[in-house]
């Protein structure tokens, strides 16, 4: 079975550099608002890296993905940049 996700960290880095304009800070709040009730500060995203972005982005698809019973789904460990919320 195929990796579900909307970005597939192989295909953004293969060829070229992985630049911030990958994942944007409001389609990095809008992934986390499926997540969580209180997302991270939109200033707080802009100090992340590209490989941190790419990381919490993937982690939130699946968690928002399995959250609708869908087994196929493999969850991951949350990223240390998101312990805090909830």
């Amino acid at each position: 079975m195929q990796r579900i996700t909307f970005y597939s960290p192989i295909e953004l880095v293969k060829g070229r550099q992985l630049t911030l304009d990958d994942l944007p800070v409001n389609l990095m709040q809008a992934a986390l608002s499926l997540v969580f009730e209180h997302i991270p500060s939109y200033e707080s995203i802009l100090q992340w890296t590209p490989l941190e972005r790419l990381l919490v982005y993937d982690w939130t698809i699946r968690e928002h993905f399995r959250a609708s019973d869908n087994p196929y789904i493999k969850r991951r460990l949350k990223p240390s940049l998101l312990q805090g919320f909830k």
